[in-house]
């Protein structure tokens, strides 16, 4: 009866306590009620000590328990890991300062943007090498490429999207003839891209099949981002035989009147249409024009000379 009708004398109890220099308060109960009410005794204090609640409504026990388990491992109390009684536990040090948090782990293989070919010894950046399959007559070849790899292809872009040019196709073609006629005079015909290829970081297999004909061969280009290829585009191959004829480039040039514009001002023009074109598709120097007809003066920027192709895709 005395302990009902007595005082708690709390507020005088816990100033003592802080008076003997007591640095860490748990309490032990539902709810943390006490502790706000300590907090609010010791607020004149300089250093207040550490308050530690054993259950809380508003977090799940155990989380509760466990934090404040580790605040007071880290204050240097010592703590008997055996929770269950029945298997014997270890401790380890661990380091006292914050993770560094660096991952370790290998990250998935990424095509090179720096190297314009995909391997070292393949016969062609874009048509790559011819592929050897067992029992089969078929030709074909096979590359890899993504929007970094030739590093020239993320300079075609129809609005902010890497598109696969349509002479990329072309030099393709022609690589693939130069490999089967051992001949540089060769002629495309009935050249039809099937849909646009849209580029990533995401690397992309490309295969070239020729399939002869009566004139000579057929080529069908296929793409492929996981099993199954698709039809890109085909063009037919035939070995030139007419003599190209000779015209005066003079001539022609004095039969034209000069493009009144800045070059810059041409291709601003076509990115406001969508077709926006980097450093290495800008190789337009000077244009000519007339009635159906135009001229151009073309230089292939320094860094894409001499790569191996015969008809570079950033040339038109």
């Amino acid at each position: 009866m005395d302990h009902i009708l007595q005082p708690v004398k709390f507020a005088a109890g816990f100033k003592f306590l802080c008076q003997q220099d007591i640095d860490i308060c748990l309490e032990i109960g539902a709810k943390p009620s006490l502790l706000s009410i300590g907090k609010v005794i010791d607020a004149d204090l300089i250093q207040q000590p550490l308050f530690l609640p054993s259950l809380s409504p508003k977090q799940d026990d155990w989380q509760v328990m466990l934090n404040s388990l580790a605040q007071l491992y880290h204050q240097g109390v010592k703590v008997n890991w055996n929770l269950d009684g029945k298997q014997r536990r270890y401790s380890l040090k661990l380091p006292t300062y914050p993770f560094q948090r660096q991952r370790y782990w290998w990250e998935q293989g990424k095509l090179s943007a720096n190297n314009e070919f995909n391997y070292h010894n393949q016969l062609h950046p874009l048509l790559g090498d011819r592929l050897n399959l067992a029992n089969s007559s078929e030709i074909r070849f096979q590359s890899q490429i993504n929007q970094n790899n030739p590093v020239y292809l993320q300079d075609h872009c129809l609005e902010s999207q890497v598109v696969f040019p349509a002479t990329a196709y072309l030099e393709m073609a022609l690589a693939a003839g130069k490999q089967l006629y051992a001949i540089s005079n060769l002629k495309l015909e009935q050249f039809t891209i099937h849909r646009p290829l849209l580029l990533s970081d995401k690397a992309i297999k490309l295969q070239v099949l020729l399939t002869p004909d009566d004139l000579g061969h057929g080529v069908q280009i296929f793409s492929s981002d996981r099993d199954d290829f698709v039809l890109q585009a085909e063009v037919g191959i035939r070995k030139e035989t007419v003599t190209s004829k000779k015209f005066s480039l003079e001539e022609l040039q004095q039969q034209l009147t000069l493009y009144p514009q800045a070059i810059a001002d041409y291709y601003q023009q076509l990115s406001n249409q969508g077709l926006n074109y980097g450093a290495s598709f800008q190789g337009i120097k000077q244009i000519w024009q007339g009635n159906n007809q135009a001229l151009g003066q073309i230089q292939l920027p320094k860094t894409l000379v001499n790569q191996g192709y015969q008809l570079h895709p950033a040339l038109f």
